[in-house]
């Protein structure tokens, strides 16, 4: 079976069966504010095996790899789509292929590629490691698809937009790269949302390991979310919390509201303990 992914600049969102429709309306799937722009512009009509491109009477036409198409189209993997200014192409996609999933998206509304101009043209993280900013840019970019995903009650597709960008995270540091807490804190917030909607220790534990490894503390509001979900995550482990207050313990530069935190999550290890 294969699978298919429309591409803009660095960003790919997975299309399934169905009909994908792209144009300046904000009911499209894809909805692009441009003048030149038709309020329903194209369709892509997409099946298990094939995705068919359709002008939908738009005023400027569409293009495909250059020429305009009369009305529809049959895709192939690499073909270039413009529409107004923007152009986009397919990426075809064989269901065993090992290829990073990272920018994977799966439509979840209408996604506006103003996101995406303004997320492509942002300047790239102050990081030791490009990989750390691409990984960043990625997660800036998915984490607005996650918040839809969020509001509709979805957060197992919130989880499976995000999940590629922390496995990558945690990957990176552990080979050495390094963050800044500015960069870090994103992630804590949605790793704290994630446990808190799906009822999962795994993400809390998450965001406490890579902060161990990074050695780096965590913000307040983080230590604040996880007192108050803490004692309400059947699993979570009190030793991962035991392990993170030893290694930032010995770090001299702490202030002492730092120390405050660590004894907090240190309580807290000791009433999972004896909650359990």
């Amino acid at each position: 079976m294969q699978h298919f992914r429309l591409r803009y600049l660095a960003h790919d969102v997975e299309l399934f069966p169905g009909e994908f429709v792209i144009g300046r309306s904000e009911e499209c799937q894809l909805s692009i504010d441009d003048a030149m722009v038709s309020r329903r512009h194209a369709l892509l009509r997409v099946t298990p095996t094939s995705v068919t491109l359709v002008d939908l009477g738009s005023r400027n036409g569409v293009n495909l790899n250059g020429t305009r198409i009369k009305q529809e189209a049959d895709l192939s993997h690499g073909d270039r789509i413009a529409i107004g200014k923007h152009e986009l192409s397919l990426t075809v996609v064989d269901s065993h292929s090992k290829r990073n999933t990272t920018n994977l998206a799966r439509t979840l509304g209408a996604i506006d590629i103003r996101d995406l101009e303004l997320e492509s043209a942002r300047p790239p993280e102050p990081t030791t490691g490009r990989e750390i900013g691409r990984i960043i840019g990625s997660f800036n970019t998915l984490s607005k698809l996650a918040d839809k995903a969020f509001a509709l009650g979805r957060a197992e597709e919130a989880e499976r937009l995000l999940v590629a960008c922390f496995s990558d995270l945690i990957a990176e540091v552990r080979k050495g790269s390094t963050c800044t807490p500015e960069q870090l804190e994103p992630f804590a917030v949605y790793a704290l949302r994630l446990s808190t909607e799906l009822s999962k220790a795994s993400w809390v534990e998450w965001m406490l390991e890579v902060y161990r490894v990074a050695g780096l503390m965590l913000p307040g509001p983080a230590v604040e979310g996880l007192l108050m979900l803490g004692p309400k995550l059947k699993h979570l482990s009190r030793t991962l919390i035991l392990d993170y207050v030893t290694a930032l313990s010995e770090q001299a530069s702490l202030t002492a509201n730092e120390r405050f935190r660590l004894h907090r999550l240190e309580g807290l290890a000791k009433r999972l303990s004896t909650s359990r």
